[in-house]
């Protein structure tokens, strides 16, 4: 029964995988890949300008101020994937699909609709923080500075969700390296250039970094203005008789509980350990854990610039292009994220030696980690196939399996191994969501592996 059910696996994953690095190499040459290398150095900034801010930040605010501008980060983060309500992904696949066919207009429709709606989520959000900060401070955490910070990050709050949200909308009219800049790179940088010139002051950094993000709305507003034509409908690209495509909300709904289950899984975790493990093992299994997402966010990145094309040729019935997509983009992950995890696995010790002495006591749980990625980098993408062909439904299902799985590990392993069963833990729900989105893909998407 095992070896049947490898072998399903094996026959489930897209051919994608296979390397092929002359061909990668030949098609680098000819400028083809140009899209997914600046995804990838869209994300190093990323990594610099947050890990920038985070230290910087650190050291110009001191212990107590930074905890407090690390948790009002961490809070709007979560209440903005709330606020988004799922509208972001669900634009990607609307705007670029709707554009596939000539309806320009009706992607028009979707930006309009999904601005709309992430809007009143940014706000009504943004009010419950600012009314509830203080007694929450108060009563829930025990701290009474938290209350003005957390009332104050109300501010950040809106325009985050709002420049995220346009993010994906670029990325939806093929803009995908400029979309992930704009809602993940440069609001960090642009926040960590303010510290470095001198900002010392915690609400001083909030208004900052709200400042930021409305800064990097306008870019991404005067992108996408770049690109209102292909918001009108072009009768050279219609194509009669394609099915329509679900009202915006429908296409959103399960993405917001993808979204919500990501970042309980990617918590749950952390938040587990510290009930069970002293702070030194917490801290050193949290800096692994952000070391080996590392991997993840490349993955990601190469996402953001498939996803579109996935959408257009799927909904054109290009099943040919589909397949070639979804090859070469499987084939690209593999072979960039394979040595990083490599290299994680060979030398975990030695990579968290370089941030500090004290976090090679999470080398074990980094390693066990670091499988966990190399099986999504064996089965890479298969979830942004799913998302962008319409059985987000279906990735509904595997998510809330994950987080099951997920709980069910912590619950057994992290009180009685510590740091390594939460290593364990996370291992074991990213293999679980990449095997499974894999298999789903083979079954519901049979011509995206052609």
């Amino acid at each position: 029964m095992e070896a049947s059910l490898t072998q399903n696996v094996l026959e489930a994953r897209p051919s994608a995988a296979r390397l092929d690095a002359p061909g990668l190499l030949t098609r680098l040459r000819d400028k083809k890949l140009g899209a997914y290398a600046a995804a990838l150095g869209v994300r190093g900034l990323e990594v610099i300008g947050k890990f920038g801010l985070y230290f910087f930040a650190a050291r110009r605010l001191g212990g107590h101020d930074s905890g407090l501008l690390f948790f009002c980060i961490t809070w709007v983060n979560l209440a903005s994937a709330a606020a988004r309500m799922g509208m972001e992904r669900a634009l990607t696949r609307h705007i670029a699909a709707e554009i596939a066919v000539g309806r320009g207009l009706a992607a028009r429709e979707a930006l309009f609709g999904g601005l709309e709606w992430c809007a009143i989520g940014a706000v009504g959000w943004a009010a419950a923080t600012a009314l509830l900060a203080q007694p929450v401070a108060d009563h829930i955490f025990g701290q009474p500075d938290l209350g003005w910070p957390l009332a104050l990050s109300a501010i950040l709050l809106i325009p985050q969700t709002l420049v995220v949200t346009l993010g994906f909308a670029l990325t939806g009219v093929q803009r995908g390296a400029l979309g992930q800049l704009v809602y993940s790179s440069l609001p960090p940088v642009l926040a960590l250039a303010l510290i470095l010139a001198g900002v010392e002051r915690l609400d001083h950094i909030i208004l900052g970094y709200a400042a930021a993000y409305g800064l990097t709305g306008l870019i991404a507003m005067e992108a996408l203005m770049r690109d209102w034509s292909k918001l009108s409908d072009h009768r050279d690209r219609a194509i009669v008789g394609t099915t329509p495509l679900p009202r915006l909300w429908r296409s959103a709904l399960p993405f917001l509980t993808v979204e919500l289950v990501s970042v309980a899984m990617t918590s749950m975790p952390l938040l587990v350990l510290g009930a069970f493990a002293p702070p030194e093992q917490v801290g050193a299994f949290s800096v692994a854990s952000r070391l080996s997402s590392l991997v993840w966010m490349i993955i990601v990145s190469m996402g953001g610039i498939a996803a579109p094309k996935l959408a257009e040729h799927y909904r054109r019935g290009e099943f040919d292009r589909l397949a070639a997509v979804n090859r070469l983009t499987c084939r690209l992950t593999t072979i960039v994220c394979l040595p990083a995890v490599a290299a994680m696995i060979l030398a975990p010790a030695f990579l968290l030696s370089i941030i500090g002495p004290s976090f090679i006591a999470g080398a074990t749980a980094l390693v066990v980690m670091s499988v966990g990625q190399f099986i999504n980098c064996l089965f890479p993408l298969q979830d942004v196939m799913l998302g962008m062909t319409g059985h987000a439904r279906t990735l509904r299902i595997i998510s809330i399996a994950q987080l099951g799985v997920g709980a069910l590990t912590a619950a057994v392993l992290i009180p009685t191994l510590g740091s390594v069963g939460a290593g364990i833990t996370t291992a074991i729900c990213m293999a679980t969501g990449a095997v499974a989105s894999t298999i789903a893909a083979r079954f519901l998407v049979p011509e995206s592996v052609r």
